[in-house]
């Protein structure tokens, strides 16, 4: 059964896939934050309800063997960016502010926990809709 095809599911990985690609983008700030003239980088903020009702209901096709013709990996996400909002811009003209990417790194990474929860506690009720009780 690929859960991908129930809609909240679906959008529970879209969540996921976004807060990953935003924590990359939250590292390379803190990564960056010594280095002259760089703008600090975010995604503009996620919409479930426009993500819920974008989730994609195609079948993908995977290559389980060489041979096979290979079908559309569905990799890759397109999340859009956003304009940066700087705490403060220092005289070399970095826009980088620790604090502030430490609060969106800690934002990012209770909402990809609750997702998580989310997707565990719906796993369970499948689990337990089908009669196994582990």
């Amino acid at each position: 059964m690929n859960l991908a095809k129930i809609k909240l599911f679906g959008a529970m990985q879209t969540n996921m896939k976004y807060r990953e690609e935003r924590q990359e983008l939250l590292a390379q700030n803190v990564a960056n934050a010594n280095t002259p003239g760089y703008d600090r980088k975010d995604l503009k903020p996620l919409n479930f309800r426009e993500v819920y009702k974008s989730v994609d209901r195609s079948v993908v096709v995977n290559q389980t063997k060489p041979n096979h013709i290979a079908g559309n990996s569905g990799s890759g996400t397109n999340f859009a960016s956003a304009n940066s909002n700087a705490f403060e811009v220092t005289p070399t003209g970095n826009k980088v502010s620790l604090e502030q990417e430490i609060m969106e790194v800690t934002k990012n990474s209770l909402e990809y926990q609750k997702t998580t929860n989310l997707y565990r506690k719906m796993m369970q009720l499948f689990k337990t809709a089908i009669g196994d009780q582990q």
